[in-house]
Formats: structure tokens, C-alpha cells, sequence
């Protein structure tokens, strides 16, 4: 994620949300990839602690409200969900692709050693929203 932020173009506008029980926006807007952002940027992703627990659902409706110009979400994940409104991941699949139906944001998703019914979600919700998958094993 830090190569990432890095190498975005200092025209590019950017956002990230880290979820674990809950979603914590870096900056709870677009900003654009300055070299200032992108520090801190690092620094926020460097503040995340890992605590087992994964909010898919209210993650991705955090992003799709960020800017209603909003072209992708790039969505991360090495687990299941365990927390949040929605658990069940062919539920928020279809919940996700009803809130983006009118706004059409890309939403491209990334798995970490995501195997099974995990990397089953990240295919379906890139499938459905506009979207490509792509593992990271």
C-alpha cells in the first residue's frame, strides 16, 4: 500500500479508509497526491493496528460517500468479515452494488492470500462494480 500511495501522480486525488471493527478515514475527503499527502499518508497507514477484526460492509459504504466525482475504490483485504451491519459477504455484495447503481464508481479489489469464500467476495464485488480482482499471494 505504501509503494502505492508513493507512486501516485501529483494529479491524482486520493483517499484511504482502514477498517478493522470500524472504518477510520485518512483525510474524510479526496486529496491530492502532494508529496506532503503521500507522507502522510505513510504515516496513517503506519498507525493501523491489525486487531482480527474486519468491517467489510461499512468500509466500502465510507468509500463510495467520499466524493460523489469518486471514479474507483481500490478495496484490500486478507480476511472475512466478523463485524459490522453486514457480515454475510453475498449480502454485502448485493447491498454494495445497490449503493453504487446510480454512481458507478469502479470498485477494484485486492486479495491478500485471500482463499475461499474470501476471495470468492473480492471476484464478486469487482464483478459486479465495474471492477477487476487480483491476488496477492
Amino acid at each position: 500500500l505504501e509503494a502505492a500511495i508513493r507512486k501516485l501522480p501529483k494529479d491524482a486525488w486520493f483517499e484511504m479508509i482502514a477498517y478493522n471493527d470500524s472504518a477510520v478515514s485518512f483525510a474524510g475527503k479526496l486529496v491530492q497526491a502532494s508529496s506532503q499527502a503521500k507522507s502522510e499518508a505513510t504515516r496513517f497507514i503506519y498507525s493501523q493496528t491489525a486487531e482480527g477484526k474486519t468491517d467489510w460492509f461499512d468500509a466500502l459504504v465510507a468509500s463510495l460517500a467520499v466524493d460523489p466525482n469518486l471514479e474507483a475504490v481500490v478495496f484490500l483485504s486478507d480476511g472475512e468479515p466478523n463485524v459490522g451491519r453486514i457480515t454475510d459477504p453475498l449480502q454485502i455484495v448485493r447491498e454494495i452494488t445497490r449503493l453504487n447503481a446510480a454512481q458507478r464508481v469502479s470498485i477494484h479489489t485486492i486479495g491478500i492470500d485471500a482463499h475461499g469464500p474470501a476471495e470468492e467476495f473480492l471476484k464478486n464485488l469487482a464483478a459486479d462494480n465495474f471492477g477487476v480482482y487480483d491476488a496477492i499471494r
